[in-house]
Protein backbone atom coordinates (compact mmCIF):
# COMPACT_ATOMS: atom_id res chain seq x y z
CA UNK A 1 0.00 0.00 0.00
CA UNK A 2 1.60 3.27 -1.02
CA UNK A 3 1.27 6.57 0.51
CA UNK A 4 -1.57 8.08 -1.19
CA UNK A 5 -3.94 5.13 -0.65
CA UNK A 6 -2.64 5.17 3.17
CA UNK A 7 -4.12 9.09 3.30
CA UNK A 8 -7.23 8.12 1.45
CA UNK A 9 -8.21 5.36 4.05
CA UNK A 10 -6.84 7.61 7.28
CA UNK A 11 -8.94 10.29 6.35
CA UNK A 12 -12.15 7.93 5.30
CA UNK A 13 -11.42 6.73 9.11
CA UNK A 14 -11.38 9.76 11.15
CA UNK A 15 -14.95 11.26 9.15
CA UNK A 16 -16.46 7.61 10.24
CA UNK A 17 -15.36 8.48 13.74
CA UNK A 18 -16.47 12.09 13.76
CA UNK A 19 -20.00 11.53 12.03
CA UNK A 20 -21.17 9.05 15.49
CA UNK A 21 -19.95 12.50 17.74
CA UNK A 22 -21.21 15.61 18.20
CA UNK A 23 -19.35 18.69 19.41
CA UNK A 24 -20.51 21.19 22.01
CA UNK A 25 -20.18 25.06 22.00
CA UNK A 26 -20.70 27.87 24.44
CA UNK A 27 -22.08 30.81 22.11
CA UNK A 28 -23.16 34.18 23.11
CA UNK A 29 -26.14 35.98 21.61
CA UNK A 30 -28.73 38.80 21.69
CA UNK A 31 -31.76 37.63 22.85
CA UNK A 32 -34.72 40.37 23.96
CA UNK A 33 -35.89 40.35 27.76
CA UNK A 34 -39.37 39.20 27.98
CA UNK A 35 -40.33 41.56 30.82
CA UNK A 36 -38.11 44.58 30.03
CA UNK A 37 -37.82 44.53 26.44
CA UNK A 38 -34.57 45.07 25.92
CA UNK A 39 -31.34 42.99 24.31
CA UNK A 40 -29.21 40.96 26.49
CA UNK A 41 -25.89 39.47 25.89
CA UNK A 42 -27.20 35.45 27.18
CA UNK A 43 -24.68 32.11 26.84
CA UNK A 44 -26.23 29.26 24.93
CA UNK A 45 -24.70 25.45 24.87
CA UNK A 46 -25.13 24.19 21.23
CA UNK A 47 -24.11 21.00 20.08
CA UNK A 48 -23.56 20.18 16.52
CA UNK A 49 -21.95 17.94 14.30
CA UNK A 50 -18.57 17.30 13.56
CA UNK A 51 -17.27 18.90 10.23
CA UNK A 52 -16.21 16.12 7.72
CA UNK A 53 -14.98 17.73 4.51
CA UNK A 54 -16.11 15.99 1.22
CA UNK A 55 -12.73 16.14 -0.55
CA UNK A 56 -9.00 14.43 -0.61
CA UNK A 57 -6.36 16.34 0.39
CA UNK A 58 -5.00 16.15 -3.06
CA UNK A 59 -4.93 18.98 -6.01
CA UNK A 60 -3.81 18.36 -9.53
CA UNK A 61 -2.24 21.39 -11.33
CA UNK A 62 -3.37 20.53 -14.80
CA UNK A 63 -1.22 22.48 -17.45
CA UNK A 64 -3.65 22.17 -20.04
CA UNK A 65 -7.05 21.53 -19.41
CA UNK A 66 -7.85 18.33 -22.12
CA UNK A 67 -11.23 15.84 -22.48
CA UNK A 68 -10.66 12.13 -21.18
CA UNK A 69 -7.28 12.77 -19.23
CA UNK A 70 -7.53 13.52 -15.64
CA UNK A 71 -3.53 14.73 -15.21
CA UNK A 72 -4.18 17.34 -18.41
CA UNK A 73 -1.90 17.76 -21.37
CA UNK A 74 1.66 18.87 -20.69
CA UNK A 75 4.10 20.62 -22.46
CA UNK A 76 6.48 17.60 -22.61
CA UNK A 77 3.73 16.05 -24.38
CA UNK A 78 3.55 18.39 -27.09
CA UNK A 79 7.27 18.81 -28.22
CA UNK A 80 7.33 15.08 -27.61
CA UNK A 81 9.25 14.64 -31.08
CA UNK A 82 11.20 17.78 -30.68
CA UNK A 83 12.89 16.37 -27.47
CA UNK A 84 13.40 12.53 -29.10
CA UNK A 85 15.20 14.49 -32.30
CA UNK A 86 17.11 16.85 -30.13
CA UNK A 87 18.70 13.95 -27.90
CA UNK A 88 19.52 11.95 -31.67
CA UNK A 89 21.20 15.49 -33.02
CA UNK A 90 23.38 15.18 -29.66
CA UNK A 91 24.14 12.05 -30.04
CA UNK A 92 25.48 12.17 -33.24
CA UNK A 93 27.56 15.45 -31.90
CA UNK A 94 28.96 14.32 -29.53
CA UNK A 95 30.13 10.95 -31.39
CA UNK A 96 31.39 12.93 -34.05
CA UNK A 97 33.19 15.16 -31.81
CA UNK A 98 34.66 12.63 -29.77
CA UNK A 99 35.60 10.01 -32.36
CA UNK A 100 37.39 12.86 -34.44
CA UNK A 101 41.61 13.36 -33.52
CA UNK A 102 44.51 13.14 -35.19
CA UNK A 103 46.55 10.64 -37.37
CA UNK A 104 50.29 10.82 -38.02
CA UNK A 105 51.39 8.95 -40.99
CA UNK A 106 55.66 7.75 -40.97
CA UNK A 107 58.12 5.41 -42.46
CA UNK A 108 58.28 1.93 -42.22
CA UNK A 109 61.71 2.58 -41.00
CA UNK A 110 60.97 5.09 -38.69
CA UNK A 111 61.83 5.07 -35.37
CA UNK A 112 58.86 6.73 -33.55
CA UNK A 113 56.80 5.85 -30.08
CA UNK A 114 52.67 6.68 -29.72
CA UNK A 115 52.91 7.44 -26.18
CA UNK A 116 52.08 10.78 -23.82
CA UNK A 117 55.19 12.16 -23.90
CA UNK A 118 54.97 16.40 -24.92
CA UNK A 119 58.26 15.99 -26.26
CA UNK A 120 59.34 13.67 -28.53
CA UNK A 121 62.62 12.03 -30.76
CA UNK A 122 62.17 11.12 -34.21
CA UNK A 123 64.59 9.56 -35.86
CA UNK A 124 64.49 8.92 -40.06
CA UNK A 125 66.82 6.78 -41.69
CA UNK A 126 66.55 8.67 -44.91
CA UNK A 127 65.25 11.53 -46.08
CA UNK A 128 62.65 9.75 -47.92
CA UNK A 129 61.32 8.60 -44.40
CA UNK A 130 61.10 12.20 -42.68
CA UNK A 131 59.10 13.41 -46.27
CA UNK A 132 56.23 10.20 -45.42
CA UNK A 133 56.07 12.00 -41.83
CA UNK A 134 52.56 13.93 -41.82
CA UNK A 135 49.70 15.15 -39.09
CA UNK A 136 46.18 14.60 -40.31
CA UNK A 137 43.85 16.04 -38.53
CA UNK A 138 40.11 13.93 -38.29
CA UNK A 139 37.31 15.76 -37.69
CA UNK A 140 33.46 15.33 -38.36
CA UNK A 141 31.46 17.44 -39.71
CA UNK A 142 28.71 18.92 -37.41
CA UNK A 143 27.62 21.79 -38.99
CA UNK A 144 24.37 19.79 -40.65
CA UNK A 145 23.44 18.74 -37.26
CA UNK A 146 23.87 21.92 -35.46
CA UNK A 147 21.50 23.28 -38.00
CA UNK A 148 18.82 20.64 -37.51
CA UNK A 149 19.29 21.04 -33.90
CA UNK A 150 18.62 24.77 -34.33
CA UNK A 151 15.39 24.25 -36.31
CA UNK A 152 14.18 21.78 -34.19
CA UNK A 153 14.52 23.57 -31.52
CA UNK A 154 12.30 26.59 -32.51
CA UNK A 155 9.58 24.08 -33.98
CA UNK A 156 9.24 23.15 -30.25
CA UNK A 157 9.43 26.84 -28.51
CA UNK A 158 6.78 27.89 -31.28
CA UNK A 159 4.60 24.87 -30.24
CA UNK A 160 4.69 25.48 -26.62
CA UNK A 161 4.01 30.08 -27.59
CA UNK A 162 8.06 30.84 -26.08
CA UNK A 163 9.71 33.75 -27.67
CA UNK A 164 12.74 35.26 -27.59
CA UNK A 165 11.25 38.68 -25.58
CA UNK A 166 9.49 36.30 -22.65
CA UNK A 167 12.45 34.78 -22.42
CA UNK A 168 14.48 37.83 -22.29
CA UNK A 169 16.55 37.07 -24.85
CA UNK A 170 17.63 39.49 -27.48
CA UNK A 171 14.61 39.76 -30.01
CA UNK A 172 15.28 42.00 -33.12
CA UNK A 173 12.20 42.15 -34.15
CA UNK A 174 11.70 44.28 -31.05
CA UNK A 175 13.01 47.66 -31.99
CA UNK A 176 11.74 49.64 -29.29
CA UNK A 177 11.01 49.16 -25.54
CA UNK A 178 7.03 49.47 -26.32
CA UNK A 179 7.63 47.12 -28.98
CA UNK A 180 9.43 44.34 -26.64
CA UNK A 181 6.62 44.92 -24.11
CA UNK A 182 3.77 44.50 -27.05
CA UNK A 183 5.62 41.29 -28.05
CA UNK A 184 6.19 40.02 -23.89
CA UNK A 185 2.15 40.42 -24.12
CA UNK A 186 1.50 38.90 -27.13
CA UNK A 187 3.42 35.91 -25.63
CA UNK A 188 1.63 36.08 -22.32
CA UNK A 189 -1.84 35.84 -24.02
CA UNK A 190 -0.73 32.62 -25.67
CA UNK A 191 0.23 31.60 -22.62
CA UNK A 192 -3.24 32.82 -20.53
CA UNK A 193 -4.72 29.12 -20.42
CA UNK A 194 -1.31 27.78 -18.72
CA UNK A 195 -1.74 30.76 -15.93
CA UNK A 196 -5.91 30.15 -15.55
CA UNK A 197 -4.97 26.68 -14.75
CA UNK A 198 -2.61 27.66 -12.75
CA UNK A 199 -4.41 30.05 -10.42
CA UNK A 200 -7.58 27.43 -10.61
CA UNK A 201 -5.29 25.03 -8.86
CA UNK A 202 -3.93 27.23 -6.06
CA UNK A 203 -7.83 28.19 -5.51
CA UNK A 204 -8.62 24.71 -4.99
CA UNK A 205 -5.55 24.28 -2.79
CA UNK A 206 -6.62 27.42 -0.64
CA UNK A 207 -10.07 25.77 -0.53
CA UNK A 208 -8.93 22.17 0.32
CA UNK A 209 -6.70 23.88 3.35
CA UNK A 210 -9.71 26.12 4.51
CA UNK A 211 -11.98 22.60 4.92
CA UNK A 212 -9.37 20.56 6.45
CA UNK A 213 -8.62 23.11 8.96
CA UNK A 214 -12.07 23.86 9.70
CA UNK A 215 -12.47 19.85 10.58
CA UNK A 216 -9.10 19.51 12.57
CA UNK A 217 -8.25 22.42 14.06
CA UNK A 218 -10.09 23.07 17.55
CA UNK A 219 -8.26 25.42 19.11
CA UNK A 220 -8.13 28.50 18.13
CA UNK A 221 -5.09 30.01 15.86
CA UNK A 222 -3.84 33.33 15.72
CA UNK A 223 -2.73 34.97 12.41
CA UNK A 224 -2.61 38.35 11.63
CA UNK A 225 -3.97 40.15 8.91
CA UNK A 226 -2.78 43.87 7.42
CA UNK A 227 -5.66 46.90 7.51
CA UNK A 228 -6.28 49.47 4.96
CA UNK A 229 -3.95 51.78 6.43
CA UNK A 230 -1.40 48.98 6.48
CA UNK A 231 -0.71 48.65 9.99
CA UNK A 232 -0.94 45.09 11.66
CA UNK A 233 -3.84 43.40 13.52
CA UNK A 234 -3.42 40.76 15.26
CA UNK A 235 -6.65 38.17 15.40
CA UNK A 236 -7.54 35.22 15.97
CA UNK A 237 -9.66 32.18 14.13
CA UNK A 238 -12.07 30.12 15.86
CA UNK A 239 -14.32 27.66 13.74
CA UNK A 240 -16.85 28.59 15.91
CA UNK A 241 -17.40 31.81 13.43
CA UNK A 242 -18.65 29.30 10.87
CA UNK A 243 -21.72 27.84 12.70
CA UNK A 244 -25.22 28.32 11.16
CA UNK A 245 -28.47 27.30 11.64
CA UNK A 246 -31.04 25.94 9.02
CA UNK A 247 -34.35 26.89 8.39
CA UNK A 248 -35.03 24.08 11.06
CA UNK A 249 -33.09 25.70 13.68
CA UNK A 250 -29.83 22.62 13.37
CA UNK A 251 -26.70 23.49 13.74
CA UNK A 252 -23.84 23.14 11.10
CA UNK A 253 -20.69 24.30 9.67
CA UNK A 254 -21.37 27.08 6.56
CA UNK A 255 -18.54 26.05 4.14
CA UNK A 256 -19.75 27.52 1.02
CA UNK A 257 -17.39 30.33 0.25
CA UNK A 258 -15.76 30.70 -3.32
CA UNK A 259 -12.02 30.80 -3.49
CA UNK A 260 -9.80 32.55 -6.36
CA UNK A 261 -6.43 34.31 -7.16
CA UNK A 262 -5.97 38.09 -7.29
CA UNK A 263 -5.22 38.39 -10.69
CA UNK A 264 -3.33 41.77 -9.39
CA UNK A 265 -1.25 39.49 -7.17
CA UNK A 266 1.60 39.81 -10.17
CA UNK A 267 1.72 43.31 -10.60
CA UNK A 268 1.78 43.90 -6.85
CA UNK A 269 4.69 41.22 -6.67
CA UNK A 270 6.09 43.67 -9.00
CA UNK A 271 7.61 46.51 -6.53
CA UNK A 272 9.20 48.65 -8.44
CA UNK A 273 6.35 48.93 -11.09
CA UNK A 274 4.11 49.32 -8.05
CA UNK A 275 6.33 52.30 -6.85
CA UNK A 276 6.47 53.94 -9.95
CA UNK A 277 2.95 54.07 -10.35
CA UNK A 278 1.73 55.17 -7.32
CA UNK A 279 4.53 57.91 -7.28
CA UNK A 280 3.48 59.34 -10.94
CA UNK A 281 -0.30 59.32 -9.08
CA UNK A 282 0.97 61.23 -6.65
CA UNK A 283 2.94 63.52 -8.87
CA UNK A 284 -0.07 63.85 -11.36
CA UNK A 285 -2.81 64.79 -8.09
CA UNK A 286 -5.00 61.83 -8.24
CA UNK A 287 -4.39 61.45 -4.75
CA UNK A 288 -5.52 65.00 -4.32
CA UNK A 289 -3.18 68.33 -3.29
CA UNK A 290 0.30 67.11 -3.76
CA UNK A 291 0.98 69.82 -0.35
CA UNK A 292 -1.59 68.62 1.01
CA UNK A 293 -0.88 67.03 4.82
CA UNK A 294 -3.77 64.34 4.22
CA UNK A 295 -2.82 63.68 0.48
CA UNK A 296 1.11 63.14 1.90
CA UNK A 297 -0.54 61.06 4.58
CA UNK A 298 -2.43 58.92 1.88
CA UNK A 299 0.54 58.76 -0.54
CA UNK A 300 2.55 57.14 2.33
CA UNK A 301 0.24 55.12 3.56
CA UNK A 302 -0.17 53.36 0.51
CA UNK A 303 3.96 53.10 -0.18
CA UNK A 304 4.00 51.64 3.46
CA UNK A 305 1.47 48.81 2.14
CA UNK A 306 3.80 48.34 -0.62
CA UNK A 307 6.84 48.18 1.57
CA UNK A 308 8.87 51.31 -0.07
CA UNK A 309 11.91 51.40 2.14
CA UNK A 310 11.74 54.57 5.33
CA UNK A 311 7.60 54.34 4.38
CA UNK A 312 7.03 53.72 8.13
CA UNK A 313 9.19 56.71 9.66
CA UNK A 314 8.14 58.99 6.87
CA UNK A 315 4.12 58.51 7.50
CA UNK A 316 5.31 59.17 11.79
CA UNK A 317 6.24 62.12 11.25
CA UNK A 318 3.53 63.19 8.81
CA UNK A 319 0.57 61.71 11.22
CA UNK A 320 2.79 63.76 14.04
CA UNK A 321 2.68 66.52 12.13
CA UNK A 322 -1.08 65.94 12.05
CA UNK A 323 -1.59 65.56 15.09
CA UNK A 324 0.14 68.68 16.03
CA UNK A 325 -1.96 71.20 13.65
CA UNK A 326 -5.12 68.93 15.32
CA UNK A 327 -3.88 70.19 18.70
CA UNK A 328 -3.16 73.45 17.66
CA UNK A 329 -6.21 74.09 15.87
CA UNK A 330 -8.14 72.60 18.59
CA UNK A 331 -6.46 74.91 20.88
CA UNK A 332 -7.76 78.56 18.68
CA UNK A 333 -11.08 76.70 18.05
CA UNK A 334 -11.18 76.86 22.68
CA UNK A 335 -9.71 80.41 22.38
CA UNK A 336 -12.42 81.68 20.14
CA UNK A 337 -14.92 80.06 22.17
CA UNK A 338 -13.61 81.03 25.50
CA UNK A 339 -13.35 84.88 23.99
CA UNK A 340 -16.86 84.28 22.80
CA UNK A 341 -18.44 83.60 25.96
CA UNK A 342 -16.36 85.80 27.93
CA UNK A 343 -18.00 88.63 25.18
CA UNK A 344 -21.69 87.08 25.97
CA UNK A 345 -21.51 87.23 29.69
CA UNK A 346 -19.78 90.94 29.59
CA UNK A 347 -22.33 91.90 27.23
CA UNK A 348 -25.16 93.03 30.35
CA UNK A 349 -23.04 94.66 32.01
CA UNK A 350 -21.95 96.83 29.02
CA UNK A 351 -25.00 97.47 28.57
CA UNK A 352 -25.92 98.66 31.86
CA UNK A 353 -22.60 101.12 31.71
CA UNK A 354 -24.01 102.27 28.05
CA UNK A 355 -27.69 102.62 29.64
CA UNK A 356 -26.18 105.03 32.30
CA UNK A 357 -24.28 107.04 30.36
CA UNK A 358 -27.06 107.89 27.80
CA UNK A 359 -29.06 108.75 30.84
CA UNK A 360 -26.31 111.28 32.25
CA UNK A 361 -25.86 112.57 28.80
CA UNK A 362 -29.66 113.89 28.86
CA UNK A 363 -29.81 115.24 32.33
CA UNK A 364 -26.63 117.23 31.03
CA UNK A 365 -28.60 118.26 27.70
CA UNK A 366 -31.70 119.04 29.58
CA UNK A 367 -29.24 121.26 32.54
CA UNK A 368 -28.17 122.92 29.34
CA UNK A 369 -31.24 123.53 28.55
CA UNK A 370 -32.80 124.85 31.48
CA UNK A 371 -29.59 127.33 32.14
CA UNK A 372 -29.76 128.31 28.58
CA UNK A 373 -33.67 129.24 29.19
CA UNK A 374 -33.24 131.28 32.58
CA UNK A 375 -29.90 132.99 30.97
CA UNK A 376 -32.38 133.94 28.17
CA UNK A 377 -35.19 134.74 30.08
CA UNK A 378 -32.96 136.92 32.42
CA UNK A 379 -32.06 139.09 29.70
CA UNK A 380 -36.07 139.47 28.60
CA UNK A 381 -36.35 140.81 32.10
CA UNK A 382 -33.48 143.15 32.11
CA UNK A 383 -34.56 144.64 28.39
CA UNK A 384 -38.08 145.44 29.83
CA UNK A 385 -36.10 147.14 32.68
CA UNK A 386 -34.53 149.14 30.96
CA UNK A 387 -38.02 150.20 28.84
CA UNK A 388 -39.56 150.93 31.79
CA UNK A 389 -42.02 148.28 31.23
Amino acid sequence: MNIPEQMVELQIELQEMRRKDKQSFDIEKMETDPVTGQEMLVTETIEVDYYVPKTYPIVIHKNIAIVNKLLGLADTDMIKDQQNDASIYLSKIREKTLKGGSSVTIGAETDFEADDEELKIIKFNTPADASMFNVHNLQGNVSTDLDLLELNYLMGRQTLGITDSFQGRKDSTATSGKGKEIAVAQTKGRLESKSKMKDFAFSQLYEKMFKFILAYTDEQVPYVSENSDGTKEYKWFDKKFFIDTTKDGEYYYDDMFTFSVDVAGTLANDRQAMWQETRSNFESGAYGDPTSLDTLIMYWTTMNKLHYPCAPDALKLLEARQKQEQEMALQQQRDAITAEAFANAKLPELMRENAGLQEQMLQKDMQAQQQKAAEESQKVDKALSSLGL
